[in-house]
């Protein structure tokens, strides 16, 4: 299985079944931190369902469509990184997050995302990555901004989380970009 190490203390591994109790378990310990970004936590509520995503993932993997990687850190599963929805057409794919409570602020996700867009760019020879945030997603933003994302725009009222829509900020970066950082 494909591995990415962006540093001493960090791995991404792609998803294994045998990863479904410690991810949900995660999950589960996270869940009303994640609720407030993440819309599918409520169709989350065993490890089968996260078996279920896993599986989905390898079926993926398999077809070079998916890249779901379980994050890291000094051997302790700390949160999921993806590309998700890659277009070969088109050289483009989306990339989406999240860590657990106590990983943040250890520069983790910034080095993870880094890794995943070294893959993308210098292997999958894609041209552009994508990625949505909610606005009001301050630390996810500033992850965005600080490796070099432009910010396109804001999508309106582009996700239903449970009770009320929220905007998300439209970012992209292209291997010319990425070249030059």
């Amino acid at each position: 299985m494909l591995s990415l190490t962006p540093s001493n203390d960090i791995e991404l591994r792609i998803l294994e079944l045998k990863d479904a109790k410690t991810v949900f378990q995660t999950i589960d310990k996270n869940r009303i931190r994640l609720k407030q970004w993440l819309g599918w936590l409520d169709f989350t509520n065993s490890v089968e369902d996260i078996k279920k995503f896993i599986q989905d993932g390898l079926d993926g993997y398999g077809e070079n469509k998916i890249f779901r990687f379980g994050i890291y850190y000094k051997n302790q599963y700390a949160g999921n990184i993806e590309l998700q929805s890659i277009d070969y057409t088109n050289k483009k794919s989306i990339i989406g997050y999240w860590l657990a409570d106590g990983y943040e602020g250890k520069g983790i996700m910034t080095q993870s995302v880094e890794a995943v867009l070294k893959y993308a760019f210098e292997e999958l020879k894609l041209n552009k990555i994508s990625l949505q945030i909610a606005t009001e997603n301050i630390g996810s933003n500033k992850i965005a901004e600080r490796i070099g994302f432009t910010r396109e725009g804001i999508l309106r009222q582009n996700e239903w989380l449970y009770d009320h829509f929220v905007d998300h900020y439209i970012y992209s970066l292209l291997i010319t970009e990425w070249n030059k950082l």
